[in-house]
């Protein structure tokens, strides 16, 4: 489960979404260990050793979904774009 489900960012601003995982990853097994943001085409595997860093630019403003591949943990997890 991701620990912060909703994110405000700024729109056409290059973003960050720092993912630290290393303490917790053998208990998220599968898809649980990637996240994805389709309308930003986010596809990101996150690492069990290290901190992942996603970098994107939303080029729309409102709420973009972000989730694990299967869209099974963190329910409404989402960016807020402003």
């Amino acid at each position: 489960m991701y620990e912060t489900s909703k994110i405000t960012y700024f729109w056409y601003a290059l973003c960050e979404l720092f993912c630290n995982c290393t303490e917790n990853f053998n208990q998220g097994r599968g898809s649980c260990q990637i996240l994805t943001a389709p309308k930003l085409g986010v596809f990101e595997r996150l690492s069990s050793s290290k901190p992942t860093i996603i970098e994107f630019t939303p080029t729309q403003t409102g709420e973009i979904p972000f989730h694990c591949s299967m869209a099974m943990t963190t329910r409404d997890a989402k960016f807020i774009v402003v």
